[in-house]
């Protein structure tokens, strides 16, 4: 599993405009995933199933999911890569890969 959503963030990572910046990193999505904030869970599941929503269609095609769902995948994918990496990768790679990896990737052809 960890080889493969590192696969799709490096496939994800060469489509990226240089000039885009990254609000957000994988840590920090996480630590507010894992906040006993209420505030910071909702801006990070409002984030997560924003990332959904923008991609649908082009980067994957997979049925809407509970955003329960989706958490947990978030913090399950977690658990595969250190937290040094996850300061590294931008959240919204970070949940797209997750997407994909648990999802249906579009036939773009």
């Amino acid at each position: 599993m960890k080889t493969l959503i590192t696969a799709v963030l490096l496939c994800l990572s060469t489509v990226a405009n240089a000039e885009v910046v990254s609000y957000i990193t994988a840590k920090e999505l996480i630590d507010m995933l894992k906040s006993p904030k209420i505030v910071d869970k909702a801006n990070a599941t409002g984030y997560a199933l924003g990332v959904f929503d923008a991609t649908y269609g082009q980067a994957h095609c997979t049925n809407k999911i509970h955003p329960t769902n989706m958490l947990e995948a978030l913090l399950k994918s977690e658990e595969t890569f250190t937290q040094d990496k996850l300061k590294e990768i931008n959240a919204s790679d970070f949940v797209l890969a997750v997407i994909i990896v648990n999802g249906k990737a579009c036939n773009l052809i």
